[in-house]
């Protein structure tokens, strides 16, 4: 091969090799799973959200239903198939008598273990379908958070319990930084009493008396932005861990 017909073929080459390596990578995916009753666990999560999608990710928001109402399977599926498609996933629910509300703990107890893992295979533990591999490269990652009526309602023992069933699925939690945060596990609102009640008027009351209804202080769902803005940090921190998994 002569020296022209060399160059001529590296120059067809080059800029096939030189598009390759400039494909934009897929970006990461986070889930963000959820119960709710009077949306401020909601508003939460969307602040999570934004925060991943600000940081590159790809996400996708769901709810398994109401925090109070019956079991939505079409609900709960599309969470668990959300869950399975994500690298991070941060699940949230309201924090009630010192506990997440328990239709988030109900669904995880009835579809996550028996969720098959993607190859046949038999695994010791729950797989919640991601198959046995104790290779923390193929782990997802995992965030937690609740709301409560005010700071000392228990969400300290939700977001510990949120992050117990994480573990047990061996998802990686990711936590929020300590500058800044107004938790050390996970996302945090208060969102019912002075200064943190964002519908003003006795909001307490009016959702303590199950005024769900349109037009009600309790149905918008608001929080306060310093709760919003350490959720989109979390959610942040979240994306980051996600692009790392598999590499």
């Amino acid at each position: 091969m002569t020296l022209s017909s060399l160059g001529a073929v590296l120059a067809l080459l080059l800029p096939a090799a030189s598009a390759a390596f400039a494909r934009p990578v897929d970006p990461a995916k986070v889930a963000v799973v959820f119960t709710t009753h009077s949306n401020h666990t909601r508003t939460l999560g969307l602040a999570i959200g934004a925060g991943a999608t600000a940081a590159g990710c790809t996400v996708r928001t769901q709810s398994i239903g109401s925090a109070l109402g019956p079991v939505d399977e079409a609900a709960e599926a599309a969470a668990l198939a959300a869950i399975n498609w994500a690298d991070g996933v941060a699940v949230g629910a309201p924090t009630y008598n010192g506990n997440p509300a328990s239709k988030m703990l109900s669904w995880a107890e009835r579809t996550w273990e028996s969720a098959p893992p993607p190859a046949a295979q038999t695994c010791p533990w729950p797989t919640l379908g991601l198959g046995c591999t104790n290779d923390t490269s193929k782990q997802k990652f995992g965030a937690v958070f609740t709301t409560s009526g005010n700071p000392a309602l228990g969400a300290e023992h939700a977001l510990a319990s949120l992050t117990r069933l994480l573990w047990t699925y061996q998802f990686q939690v990711v936590v929020p930084s300590p500058a800044g945060a107004f938790h050390t596990y996970g996302a945090v609102a208060a969102t019912l009493t002075t200064p943190f009640d964002q519908a003003g008027g006795d909001a307490w009351n009016n959702c303590k008396s199950g005024a769900q209804g349109k037009g009600s202080k309790c149905a918008g769902g608001g929080i306060a932005p310093m709760f919003a803005d350490a959720g989109k940090a979390l959610g942040a921190a979240l994306c980051r861990s996600a692009k790392k998994r598999g590499t």
